[in-house]
């Protein structure tokens, strides 16, 4: 499937938040014309019901991918994507590594670990995407 970017959700969910708060401000009989959501506005919530729809509609493997930025995005929203039905997950990992302090050994050290914790909560075949510059 199509990457999905950690960073992308924390965007949407901000402006579905402003855009919820701002339909109590100002004119009551302008309200109306705010968008009502009445499907899954957050890009998660639609890639897990895409995820949910192949499964049912196909008979191969469904691939996940996410593009992570955090270790708890990379945690939480990994086990979505596998409950959700992803037979596997691709992680895009990408990191700047800007920090002159910080020693390549740290930076693969730090890779691992997550993968070590994600693979405690998901059960399912993981494969990692590096940076051509790694």
């Amino acid at each position: 499937m199509y990457s999905l970017f950690e960073e992308e959700l924390h965007s949407h969910q901000a402006k579905q938040l402003q855009l919820m708060e701002s339909r109590e401000i100002g004119h009551s009989e302008a309200s109306h014309f705010l968008p009502i959501q009445t499907q899954p506005s957050f890009a998660l919530e639609q890639y897990l019901n895409q995820i949910q729809a192949l499964k049912q509609r196909l008979a191969i493997p469904i691939i996940a991918s996410l593009n992570g930025t955090t270790s708890d995005g990379w945690i939480s929203i990994g086990q979505q994507l596998v409950e959700a039905g992803a037979d596997a997950l691709e992680l895009n990992i990408y990191l700047v590594a800007a920090d002159p302090k910080q020693s390549a050994s740290e930076i693969e050290a730090g890779y691992l670990s997550l993968i070590k914790e994600l693979r405690q909560k998901v059960q399912c075949p993981i494969v990692v995407k590096l940076s051509p510059f790694f």
